[in-house]
């Protein structure tokens, strides 16, 4: 599933949301958190403060100062309401993610069918006779002492489970889905700039950048890392080089002038509008099917038709437009595509500029 937690350039599974929720709670309160290292998936996430809170996770780090934590806060919050995490002994963590079940341990991250789930619980309490074809092959089922061993043949990885968290199981199924989720929603464009990709939270900082280049201004270098994409922009010698994960060019000042007049008209029909908030920076992007809301990997898609301020949700069953759920906070508008775990936070002015 495509579910996950942005933060800048940090993305980690939604079995994290307890630990950064918890990590969020005590920095908010006493502006420093207690070193920890959580582990879920086989994948580890540093927690830690000097001033201001660190994380780090799979090769990336973010430094995040009070209003930062406060915004990834809310974000964390709406996606842990909405699937339904749960954190239980043994680090543990359960989600409920429309049909599916994401059954997640310090080392191993299984994601479970609706009817897995039943075969599982009904196993346990009946015993292996009752172990059904709705058991994928992959998974292999043990019982013993009141307990049961799941372990992935495809990777070898295993989950103890004891009576507690099979009765939470039990509990679940009426709460996931019984028809698939929505279908990811259309993506935003990408603008192509000589090869180079060019994702619409960049696109009006890359403009202003190439203007200041066209007319002999100094320019500030960019160097964009979000969970989706890269760019980087600096000066050199042979004009003006960009670079994304897999490309690099470099336009000269004829070229930037003729690319520049190529990116406008290709964003121009989205009415693009930039708010930056700290480094928060929210980008909003229109056409006849809906808006797009973009901050740092989010991308949220809210269809034409969607009321943000009248849309609700419950948790892990979104209602309303079905595949967009939102609510309200003291300080934000959350808005969030439910089959993607995309969320963006809008403060007052942010949300002005969408609803």
């Amino acid at each position: 599933m495509p579910t996950g937690i942005n933060i800048l350039s940090v993305r980690s599974s939604v079995a994290f949301a307890p630990y950064l929720a918890e990590a969020f709670h005590e920095f908010i309160a006493d502006s420093t958190v207690h070193s920890r290292v959580p582990r879920q998936g086989g994948k580890g996430l540093v927690i830690r403060s000097n001033g201001d809170l660190i994380l780090r996770h799979e090769h990336h780090q973010e430094s995040l100062g009070p209003e930062e934590v406060r915004h990834y806060s809310a974000t964390t919050k709406m996606r842990s309401e909405a699937y339904d995490v749960l954190q239980m002994p043994d680090e543990v963590v359960l989600a409920n993610v429309g049909p599916e079940l994401l059954l997640s341990h310090p080392q191993s991250e299984l994601w479970l069918s609706r009817e897995t789930v039943d075969s599982l619980v009904e196993t346990f309490e009946s015993g292996p006779d009752a172990l059904s074809a709705s058991i994928p092959d992959w998974l292999t089922i043990s019982i013993g002492g009141g307990r049961v061993l799941l372990s992935d043949q495809r990777t070898g990885r295993w989950v103890l489970l004891a009576a507690d968290h099979l009765s939470e199981l039990r509990n679940r199924l009426e709460r996931l889905a019984i028809e698939p989720i929505n279908p990811q929603p259309q993506a935003p464009p990408v603008v192509n700039l000589k090869g180079i990709s060019v994702h619409l939270q960049s696109a009006l900082m890359l403009l202003s950048a190439m203007e200041d280049f066209a007319i002999g201004r100094d320019i500030t270098p960019i160097e964009e890392l979000t969970p989706v994409y890269s760019l980087k922009l600096s000066r050199s010698a042979n004009g003006l080089e960009l670079s994304d994960s897999e490309n690099h060019t470099v336009l000269n000042t004829r070229e930037v002038r003729k690319w520049m007049d190529l990116v406008k008209a290709e964003i121009e029909p989205l009415r693009l509008r930039q708010i930056e908030r700290g480094r928060i920076r929210t980008v909003f992007a229109s056409n006849n099917s809906g808006r797009w809301i973009l901050q740092w990997g989010d991308e949220v898609f809210v269809p034409a038709n969607a009321d943000l301020q009248s849309v609700c949700y419950s948790a892990g069953v979104p209602q309303a437009s079905g595949e967009v759920i939102a609510d309200h906070t003291d300080d934000f508008l959350l808005v969030m595509n439910y089959s993607t775990g995309n969320c963006v936070a809008l403060n007052e002015l942010e949300s002005d500029a969408v609803v």
